[in-house]
């Protein structure tokens, strides 16, 4: 699972031993094979919706399971926490030594690369421009045939003139069309590599904060009481791996559970107290508060708060590429399963 991170799922990995599944695209008919089921997308998570595949459907049909998860759950003895992404973008990124290195571009001091809408990004996007002249700001309605394709604009659209000049050129070609986003398609000739998975180098590397709108889908699970929230994506990594401190929206206590996974956050230079905030909307303002006064800092504060988190942001770079302990408790669980 180490060696194969970048590709585990994605069909090369059949053996007789072991039945692999991915629940957000493979159909499966009932078998006692041991099988492993790859919740990528919180599909078992979100089992309220009629196109999710629910867990005790998966596991009637397949009852020797066991399912790896985006999100940390107590709920269930058979699932195991498998921060998919987290794994995959640093096995494709972990022998590029360039990423995070300073580059010497004209910039702002913080980077919010909202995506596509959501309500509580819309809530922090409002906050965020009125600090454009320090932040630079993506923010798209999502391309047509996408969940809210009716979303009209009223004025939600906004992309920073600084972001097209540092961005990758395939991306905003593969993923940008008549001013909408979409950006879960692989990249070409790269099977399972979706264009969400890149690191612009210039872009995330000019800036000294990043403010992260994770997945809303963590929140639903949380607020629904199916787990702890805290599905994680590939949006939290590309900070890590770029070595920038950041104000991390999600969950209630998103930051408390990236402290229990080993992380290290930066209370002690940026406010976390958004954090524990149990009221979705105010958390939103709250985080985009603390973003902004970072931001607002004269560049000498900025500095030396940089300073005092180097080291910090040097270790959470290395646990995040540790592979060996994200793949080490999942592959566990198959081996006792097989």
């Amino acid at each position: 699972m180490e060696q194969h991170s970048s590709t585990f799922s994605y069909g090369d990995e059949k053996s007789f031993d072991v039945d692999v599944i991915d629940l957000a695209v493979d159909e499966f008919k009932f078998s006692t094979c041991p099988t492993v089921f790859v919740d990528i997308e919180s599909e078992c998570g979100l089992m309220y919706n009629s196109d999710r595949v629910s867990y005790s459907t998966a596991k009637r049909k397949r009852p020797n399971s066991i399912f790896l998860t985006t999100f940390i759950t107590d709920n269930f003895t058979d699932m195991c926490f498998y921060p998919y992404d987290w794994i995959k973008v640093s096995s494709l990124y972990r022998n590029n030594t360039n990423i995070g290195k300073k580059q010497n571009f004209k910039s702002k001091p913080g980077l919010s690369l909202l995506g596509g809408w959501t309500s509580k990004r819309k809530r922090i996007f409002k906050n965020l421009k009125k600090y454009s002249d320090r932040v630079a700001i993506a923010y798209y309605p999502r391309q047509s045939g996408d969940w809210d394709e009716i979303h009209a604009f009223n004025g939600d659209f906004y992309i920073d003139p600084l972001i097209p000049q540092l961005d990758s050129p395939e991306f905003r070609k593969q993923c940008i069309n008549n001013n909408r986003l979409f950006t879960q398609t692989d990249i070409q000739n790269k099977k399972g590599i979706v264009h969400s998975y890149n690191i612009p180098n210039k872009l995330y590397s000019c800036s000294e904060i990043h403010f992260v709108a994770e997945t809303e889908d963590d929140i639903q699970l949380k607020e629904d009481g199916l787990s702890y929230g805290f599905y994680v994506t590939e949006k939290t990594v590309k900070s890590v791996l770029t070595k920038r401190p950041w104000v991390l929206f999600g969950c209630e206590k998103f930051l408390n559970n990236m402290k229990t996974l080993g992380f290290e956050t930066f209370g002690d230079v940026i406010d976390e107290s958004y954090d524990s905030e149990p009221d979705t909307d105010v958390r939103a303002t709250l985080a985009a508060e603390s973003f902004a006064d970072f931001v607002k800092q004269d560049k000498k504060t900025r500095k030396l708060a940089l300073q005092k988190i180097e080291n910090r942001l040097i270790r959470n770079k290395k646990h995040m590429q540790d592979l060996h302990h994200w793949t080490l408790p999942a592959a566990k669980m198959i081996k006792e399963l097989a």
